[in-house]
């Protein structure tokens, strides 16, 4: 159901990310070996922050943007990636610990609507991969639920409580040839026990009543 939207946002992410990061001064920072890179708890922060927080929350979102002087993407560029079932909200560049990160927000459009917010950075090593992981699964309190790889990502998916009606599906994706690494959440569902797509299928109220709530 989401697979369309969760390309065009990737798509969207990481032609903004190309756009910046080849700017001179916004190179990403790179990582000594054996080091963490000092971003990475700023962009678990930013992921929890924005995405958790705010993902289905689109005036919080925008107004989070606003406060912290986001750099936001042409409407034009919006109205390009959305269409009859999926509708581009928000897309914003912003910059942590010197690297360049895009902020993407939409809604799938059906009753009722799944909220999909990703953040995207263009990455220099796998060890920022790794120390992003480990920093947003501390801020978290959270381990994988799955973790797979195909067509060079490797996928951490994590499923974390967010409200009655909602658990957010969470996926941390390193995508090796590009360089780049995407904290993704969905919401406005209920898990109903599976790890794939099919967990965002139904309705809150069915997926309830299948739980005894």
């Amino acid at each position: 159901m989401t697979e369309l939207l969760l390309k065009s946002l990737a798509f969207s992410a990481v032609a903004v990310l190309v756009s910046v990061a080849l700017q001179p001064g916004n190179a990403g920072a790179a990582t000594d070996s054996g080091t963490p890179e000092p971003g990475a708890k700023a962009l678990a922060e930013l992921a929890m922050d924005a995405c958790f927080r705010n993902g289905e929350d689109e005036s919080g979102l925008k107004s989070i943007a606003g406060i912290q002087a986001w750099r936001p993407v042409s409407n034009q560029e919006l109205a390009k990636q959305s269409n009859t079932t999926a509708r581009m909200l928000g897309g914003w560049i912003h910059q942590v610990a010197a690297v360049p990160v895009a902020i993407m927000q939409s809604r799938q459009e059906e009753a009722p609507p799944v909220y999909v917010c990703s953040i995207t950075a263009k990455l220099s090593a796998d060890l920022m991969f790794g120390a992003v992981k480990a920093e947003f699964e501390k801020l978290a309190a959270t381990t994988p639920a799955t973790s797979t790889s195909r067509e060079g990502q490797a996928i951490e998916s994590y499923w974390l409580h967010h409200s009655a009606t909602c658990d957010s599906r969470v996926s941390l994706v390193h995508s090796e040839t590009i360089t780049t690494v995407t904290v993704r959440m969905l919401h406005g569902r209920l898990r109903n026990g599976s790890q794939h797509d099919d967990a965002y299928s139904e309705a809150p109220s069915n997926l309830m009543k299948q739980r005894g709530n």
